[in-house]
């Protein structure tokens, strides 16, 4: 599998992708197997055109799921699994973060200002789930294109698509600065020991640390947010998809202190 993985994405990307093709292929086969229901590729530039003929190629091969779409917002590729239902009101127990640049320091959302956001993520997840994509439907598939709006908060947007726990928002209508630079933050990130199985050996280390989620939380804010972000890791750990990829799962987190933060 780790050769026919290799061979796919150097035919397609050549040596842009030949230092970073494991942590790709990695990521596309967690959102395959459920393991986590999108990825924001940044291994390198690509378009939505050409990630969707590698996904196409990818079902093709039968190294990932038909339950795979490619969505573009602005100049950015998400790969995102139809695994999902429609939305319910537990669906959006997230906390939302103003980063505002007119703000001292972050605080919680109120006010339900994050509102058209959290629309635009609900209308795209309901019109994504197509659990049963045929052969022809999949091959044939065009990136869906997320249009950009003054209302839609992009980073807020990741984060939903992301399926973080704490995501950040800011006013757009005071331009794209936020309050985060200079500010300690707390990065979490979930990681995983991959399995040393036929099934998974995109390599051949049996403890091959791979990061699963990241994103970080304001410290001003940790201790309010940090049983939320346990209670999240908890159940993502509980339903179990990551057995299909790893030995062992954990959360790890360091205080970080950024003189600059762009979103």
């Amino acid at each position: 599998m780790m050769d026919k993985w290799k061979q796919i994405m150097l035919q397609k990307f050549g040596k842009k992708a030949s230092k970073n093709w494991i942590t790709a292929a990695l990521d596309i086969q967690m959102v395959s197997l459920g393991i986590k229901p999108s990825c924001l590729f940044d291994q390198w530039l690509v378009s939505g055109d050409d990630m969707n003929e590698l996904i196409t190629e990818l079902m093709a091969e039968d190294l990932i799921s038909r339950n795979i779409v490619v969505a573009t917002v602005g100049m950015d590729v998400i790969v995102y699994g139809c695994f999902c239902e429609k939305l319910s009101e537990s669906d959006f127990q997230v906390l939302y973060i103003d980063v505002s640049s007119a703000l001292k320091y972050p605080i919680l959302v109120g006010d339900g200002k994050e509102n058209q956001t959290t629309r635009t993520f609900a209308a795209f997840r309901d019109s994504m789930c197509l659990t049963n994509l045929s052969d022809t439907e999949a091959s044939y598939r065009s990136p869906v294109n997320i249009e950009i709006c003054k209302e839609l908060n992009v980073p807020c947007l990741f984060g939903l698509m992301l399926s973080y726990p704490c995501v950040y928002w800011y006013n757009n209508s005071e331009g794209e600065e936020n309050c985060l630079s200079g500010q300690a933050l707390v990065h979490f990130q979930v990681k995983g020991h991959l399995l040393n199985s036929e099934n998974s050996s995109l390599v051949k280390k049996s403890k091959f640390t791979c990061v699963i989620y990241s994103f970080s939380v304001p410290e001003n804010l940790v201790d309010l947010l940090r049983s939320d972000v346990n209670l999240w890791f908890v159940r993502w750990s509980d339903a179990g998809s990551w057995k299909k990829l790893f030995s062992l799962v954990w959360i790890d987190e360091e205080v970080l202190n950024p003189q600059a933060v762009c979103l």
